[in-house]
């Protein structure tokens, strides 16, 4: 293949990652910057390529604003030689240097910067919209040069009047920082890594809140008194709030998720609610979004603490949690939860399954034992339970379908000997071919 045909290669696997591709390719192993949205003035875009005489090329592409990262070779790796198998090797521990000498350096500059910051005011135009009076830990600058914040010295310009969120690992250590500035538009540091970033406000830890975004964080942390992590987008989000049952092993961890509800109804999906939903399925953590009306703009809970009362917004917060479902070992487990509720359906369905399955010798106390405890009837419990089986069994056939997987029996078979000739069948014709 010719290098040509190569570069565009590259260049069509930077497009498919969703990323503007650079102009040109420059095959000589060294990191060049690009932009990567189509902006003049943006180079948050970077890339590599290596090329071997023997036609092999390798390389490497990413976007420090996105946090996006790929590696690229224009042969599948089965199929590479030992050395080449060592180029791509190479290649990728290249980039994953390049990535972290990249987020060391702007962890430095985000340390220096932070300690430059003054003492964030309540009165900042963002706080008072957001309706935000217990801030954290927050700084405020009212200038940053865009050349330093932004890693692009083509960049004269600079940010006003901001409000300065660290961004922390789990150790504590600043990371990275987000900006916004007096009409609420937000910024993240060019470089700094995101993944695993939080914000933490401290309180009570009997019940840990996890959230997206900072005013959100405020408003939950007001409302509430609990210590509220902030991770700053859904993904990340994803990424933080399994970590905290481990950092907070004795307490209640449920994840206060946006509810995207106008981007669902415009076929954009509701990215907060989704990823709730999988935090419950995989981590089994429960969650609480906001509910709003179809006209209502609001997606998160400081929206909702904006528009109704402390009292309101608490009651929300308890009524809307979701849990995930209770695993029950054995029939005695159901039989104490329905002792503590006798309403409870989790419980009580559970004891049907056991009944189910249980030994006959079994089956007539442990249906006394639930009528007892519940009221229902034992009769009612016997259909339970004969409804249960019943949706088990498979449905029985119509005669086509028996016809249909008789003939799926003579699919692939091998030739047969008969009347001293081999036979096949034709499964399209429906009859029996000689050989």
């Amino acid at each position: 293949m010719l290098f040509m045909d190569l570069f565009s290669a590259f260049i069509l696997t930077i497009i498919d990652a969703g990323l503007t591709p650079p102009k040109e390719i420059i095959s000589d192993g060294q990191i060049h910057r690009f932009s990567s949205n189509g902006k003049p003035n943006d180079k948050s875009g970077y890339y590599a390529f290596f090329s071997h005489h023997d036609g092999f090329c390798a390389g490497f592409f990413g976007c420090w604003r996105t946090g996006l990262y790929s590696t690229w070779s224009s042969r599948h790796e089965s199929s590479l030689s030992d050395y080449e198998l060592k180029l791509v090797s190479d290649c990728k521990l290249k980039a994953e240097q390049a990535r972290r000498k990249v987020h060391q350096d702007r962890a430095e500059y985000s340390t220096l910067l932070w300690k430059q910051t003054q003492s964030a005011s309540p009165s900042h135009p963002y706080l008072v919209k957001k309706q935000l009076k217990k801030l954290g830990d927050i700084g405020y600058l009212p200038s940053i040069a865009c050349a330093d914040f932004f890693m692009n010295e083509a960049q004269k310009t600079s940010l006003h009047d901001c409000l300065l969120i660290p961004i922390y690992d789990k150790d504590d250590n600043i990371q990275s920082l987000q900006a916004i500035n007096g009409a609420g538009k937000k910024f993240f540091m060019k470089g700094g890594k995101m993944v695993g970033g939080r914000f933490v406000f401290h309180g009570n830890n009997e019940r840990v809140y996890a959230c997206e975004g900072y005013a959100t964080g405020a408003s939950l942390y007001a409302l509430t008194q609990s210590t509220v992590v902030v991770a700053f987008n859904a993904a990340n989000l994803e990424t933080v709030a399994p970590s905290l049952q481990e950092l907070y092993p004795d307490s209640e961890i449920v994840v206060a998720a946006d509810n995207d509800h106008q981007k669902e109804k415009e076929g954009k999906g509701n990215k907060g609610l989704e990823v709730a939903q999988t935090l419950l399925e995989k981590h089994r953590m429960a969650y609480s979004a906001p509910t709003f009306s179809d006209n209502e703009q609001g997606s998160d809970w400081n929206d909702f603490c904006c528009t109704h009362s402390d009292d309101e917004a608490q009651d929300a917060l308890i009524q809307n949690v979701v849990t995930p479902p209770v695993i029950y070992e054995n029939f005695d487990q159901c039989i104490e939860a329905l002792t503590a509720n006798n309403k409870d359906e989790e419980a009580f369905n559970a004891a049907i399954v056991f009944i189910k399955d249980a030994s006959h010798l079994f089956v007539t106390e442990m249906r006394k034992e639930l009528k007892n405890i519940t009221g229902v009837d034992i009769g009612d419990i016997r259909k339970a339970i004969a409804q249960l089986r019943k949706n088990e069994k498979k449905p029985e056939l119509t005669h086509s379908q028996i016809a249909e997987k008789h003939i799926e029996t003579y699919e692939n078979q091998a030739p047969v000997g008969a009347y001293g000739k081999m036979w096949q069948y034709n499964q399209s014709q429906g009859i029996w071919e000689e050989q």
